[in-house]
């Protein structure tokens, strides 16, 4: 078996004889393989993401979005607001980030953004019916398992 560097990942390629196509395995340093429990889980996880893509919509999807919209969901943000700066703090990304996603998100009508009242260089933010629709339906679609990967 012949090895090759892929990125950081040392990656063992074999042939498979019918197709003649490459097949990966991932390796850690001392050769020691992913057990089944952790491939289960991660095939679990990437299920999840698939559904919640699956209703938030393909075209403004992306990991900042998902974790700004997962923020959102844990501040309660609907009745009171939010500053960017909070939810940057909740989804755990810089400022900019949080608020490139949160432009995205007013365009699909999921968030408003207005000025702050009691500051108005700070916006105030806050999920719309349609932002906490979405969230309710990709969790549905994530706990049934709706996806299949």
């Amino acid at each position: 078996m012949q090895a090759n560097r892929v990125g950081d990942v040392e990656c063992a390629k074999s042939k498979v004889k019918e197709s003649g196509d490459r097949k990966f395995m991932i390796y850690g340093e001392t050769g020691a393989q992913l057990t089944a429990g952790t491939e289960n889980e991660a095939k679990r996880f990437l299920r999840m993401r698939k559904a919640a893509q699956s209703q938030i919509g393909q075209q403004i999807f992306s990991e900042s979005v998902w974790v700004v919209m997962l923020a959102l969901c844990t501040i309660n943000s609907r009745a009171r607001g939010s500053s960017v700066r909070t939810v940057a703090a909740r989804a755990n990304v810089p400022r900019n980030t949080a608020l490139r996603a949160l432009m995205r998100m007013e365009k699909a009508a999921l968030v408003s953004l207005e000025p702050d009242k009691n500051d108005h260089r700070a916006l105030c933010v806050r999920l719309t019916s349609s932002g906490i629709d979405v969230m309710n339906r990709a969790f549905v679609a994530m706990t049934t398992g709706v996806t299949r990967l």
